[in-house]
């Protein structure tokens, strides 16, 4: 069943050791060899990609660049008195949902003012409420 105890020299053990270790080795170099190939392989494959992603995006922007030439052709050969402006007109008014001024300390000092208001010389009739939704009668 079991093989007989056979006592071994240190020797013995120090060369089967010193095999095992040096096996070891020629199969980490070997592994790493064909880690090393694969790496490349792929890093080949991935800049070949690259590559081909990058072209394909340039073929893209430029079409695009086509189109919004054309696009902006058509629409300011359509709208002549538009055509002799240097660049569209822009409304520069801020949009109250999105802006406060009353924040803006630089707003509110360059803000446009009302005019004063002009004094009237006999105050102005105000509208009554009228009953059961009639319209309101000037008095």
């Amino acid at each position: 069943m079991n093989a007989p105890y056979r006592p071994t020299s240190q020797a013995s053990l120090d060369h089967e050791i010193a095999q095992a270790i040096q096996s070891l080795r020629q199969q980490g170099q070997q592994n790493f060899a064909q880690d090393l190939e694969q790496v490349k392989h792929l890093s080949a494959t991935l800049v070949s990609w690259n590559e081909a992603l990058m072209q394909e995006l340039d073929q893209a922007m430029s079409l695009y660049a086509q189109s919004r030439a054309q696009l902006l052709s058509r629409i300011l050969s359509a709208t002549p008195a538009v055509a002799s402006y240097p660049e569209p007109p822009q409304d520069r008014s801020p949009d109250p949902v999105h802006h406060d001024p009353s924040l803006d300390p630089l707003a509110r000092r360059f803000a446009p003012q009302p005019p004063p208001p002009q004094p009237q010389s006999r105050p102005q009739p105000q509208p009554t409420a009228a009953p059961f939704g009639r319209a309101p009668r000037v008095a």
